[in-house]
């Protein structure tokens, strides 16, 4: 669990929240993604880019808020995130956004990421290097920090989201929200997050998956996957209309978008009124919002059914 919290840190670092848009096309090849987004906003709400508020060669920036640098001083285990301007064997010298400079230890537990290295070391790290250092907090408060992970933030970093369509031993297709296929190649430096699935490798990737991905733009159709987070949770949705039929174990609600078959079971929560009912309570003609997961066969499992007009909580 703890390897897996590091590895989406680390994809953060490569510019990856589900806010993300995902571009038509790559920015220009100097563009650059937006480094540290897991944190909430600092005091004045600034954006972080690798280049600045505006990356090179123009394009639209990502918009997507919570994309934030660390407020320098604000909290002393916050992740930093700053360019690299010495190594050595214990620990590197990171120059600040705001000029200022920082010594940051490191030991055997440290982890690493740089895009393209299988297992990265300290020795994969160089001057001038950008870079996401996530802290442990230091046994004494005038203690050198530690870093608990160091992440390469390239200055073409970017991210892609959608599901996959197909895959292959070296590439995967992503069809994204724009309904554009985007081929996305990937090798054995590829690292692959799959919640419950320790050390998972491109291999482990099923179509249908939803994915989100950090890596570069090599074209308009093709990009270059560095880490790679699956989403297989249940889809969850919310549908309001009247009951046309009620079955023991199920009904059809009639909505805006049409006919839904809405299946119930023994974690099914039923309110009216603001109490709690049961299954009883349901009735033909009846108003009710439900919030539920979409099954594979197109009906949903619900959740929670609220009779009346009031919202699921």
């Amino acid at each position: 669990m703890k390897r897996l919290r590091l590895w989406l840190m680390l994809l953060a670092a490569l510019c990856l929240v589900p806010a993300l848009p995902v571009a038509a096309a790559p920015p220009p090849p100097q563009g650059g993604g937006t480094p540290m987004l897991m944190n909430p906003a600092p005091q004045g709400g600034r954006l972080a880019h690798p280049q600045g508020m505006n990356p090179p060669g123009g394009g639209m920036r990502p918009s997507v808020g919570r994309q934030l640098a660390p407020q320098q001083g604000a909290h002393p285990h916050r992740p930093l995130i700053g360019d690299v301007t010495a190594v050595e064997p214990d620990g590197l010298t990171l120059a600040l956004p705001n000029g200022e400079e920082r010594q940051i230890a490191v030991d055997e537990a440290t982890r690493y990421f740089v895009p393209e290295v299988a297992e990265p070391t300290l020795e994969d790290i160089h001057v001038g290097d950008r870079v996401r250092v996530g802290l442990r907090p230091p046994a004494e408060p005038e203690a050198v920090p530690v870093a608990r992970s160091v992440a390469v933030i390239p200055e073409d970093a970017a991210g892609l989201r959608g599901t996959l369509s197909a895959v292959g031993e070296t590439s995967v297709t992503v069809e994204t929200r724009l309904d554009q296929s985007i081929t996305v190649q990937v090798d054995e430096t590829t690292r692959v997050l799959i919640p419950g699935e320790e050390g998972a490798t491109p291999e482990a990737l099923q179509e249908g998956d939803r994915v989100e991905i950090g890596g570069r733009w090599l074209d308009t159709s093709t990009f270059q996957a560095w880490i790679i987070r699956v989403d297989r949770r249940p889809i969850r949705r919310m549908a309001r209309g009247r009951i046309l039929t009620l079955g023991t174990s199920q009904f059809t609600l009639g909505t805006m978008d049409g006919v839904v078959t809405v299946q119930v079971d023994e974690a099914t929560r039923y309110r009216q009124g603001g109490e709690e009912v049961g299954f009883d309570a349901l009735a033909e003609g009846q108003f009710v919002t439900v919030a539920g997961e979409k099954q594979d066969d197109g009906t949903w499992l619900a959740l929670r059914v609220v009779i009346g007009f009031a919202r699921p909580r």
